[in-house]
């Protein structure tokens, strides 16, 4: 879809912003009316600063690394039986 893409969500229009220099620029100000959502701020009361809600690309992306090949197609596909059977476990409970 490319790095920045515009949706609605119910009535309201969404824009999604996937490369990280964009991002930066979004979040650092540079871009007028944008900042941290709502969302992001209250995600932060609970998640910390973490890949979903940090603000800054310099420390965005050394664990945007770390995490990489955890999050690779392959091995979250490795675990997939395990997620739904957790998942299932949850539900049943």
């Amino acid at each position: 879809q490319g790095d920045v893409v515009r949706y609605m969500s119910g009535a309201q229009r969404r824009v999604l912003v996937s490369d990280p220099a964009l991002i930066q620029r979004c979040l650092g100000g540079d871009v007028p009316g944008l900042g941290p959502s709502p969302v992001t701020r209250a995600a932060r009361v609970v998640l910390g600063d973490g890949l979903l809600t940090i603000e800054e690309l310099e420390r965005w992306r050394p664990r945007r690394v770390l995490i990489q090949r955890e999050i690779s197609y392959r091995n979250v596909r490795r675990h997939a039986a395990q997620f739904a059977d957790l998942a299932q476990q949850r539900i049943a409970g």
